[in-house]
């Protein structure tokens, strides 16, 4: 038994566990960094774990050159994409389960545990670019306990302007785990009217 496989092995696979944990956890606060940081974890232990498992296999062994047995060298190409095909549908399935848990975590958490309301309003759009895109999201602001909340929601296609102002649900322990109730009526104008 090699040692050395086998601690990689662990040390990939608790990188994956305590990635998608944290993920889990603190998934709700739409923290770039947090977020970033697990999802990268979880793509990383992944592909250690891929790399440990494969060693010494038809996966990572040098291609046969086509001239000398075409079958193989057939054989071997199939091999390799299906084994990068799983390790991929590992990573993609892995942020999609651990998503649906924590959005079903919060749900949960809303549904069960102590509540309130107060009013949120739009403070901004802000747009957050990665590597290959643009996301845009409705930060979100309001008051629990004289602490000034800002939380970021994802925005598609104009959903939130803003200003806008909205009733919201908040986790007491939680706060800034919040469900839209309905959205209030743009405030009067102030000042005379002509």
């Amino acid at each position: 038994m090699n040692l050395s496989k086998t601690s990689g092995c662990i040390a990939s696979a608790l990188l994956v566990i305590i990635s998608s944990l944290i993920y889990y956890l603190v998934g709700y606060t739409e923290n770039e960094i947090i977020n970033e940081v697990a999802i990268a974890g979880m793509f990383l232990g992944w592909v250690i774990l891929f790399y440990y498992t494969t060693a010494n296999t038809s996966i990572q062994a040098k291609r046969p050159p086509f001239s000398d047995n075409k079958l193989n060298w057939l054989r071997h190409i199939l091999l390799k994409l299906f084994g990068y095909a799983m390790v991929i549908g590992l990573i993609v399935g892995n942020f999609f389960y651990v998503s649906d848990l924590a959005n079903t975590r919060v749900n949960h958490i809303l549904d069960t545990q102590p509540t309130r309301s107060t009013t949120a309003f739009v403070n901004r759009i802000e747009r957050r670019r990665s590597k290959n895109s643009s996301r845009y999201y409705a930060i979100f602001q309001y008051t629990i306990n004289n602490k000034l909340i800002e939380h970021p929601r994802y925005e598609h296609d104009g959903d939130f302007t803003p200003g806008d102002r909205y009733v919201i649900k908040y986790a007491v322990e939680y706060p800034e785990m919040f469900k839209i109730i309905s959205k209030l009526p743009p405030n009067p104008p102030q000042g005379d009217q002509f």
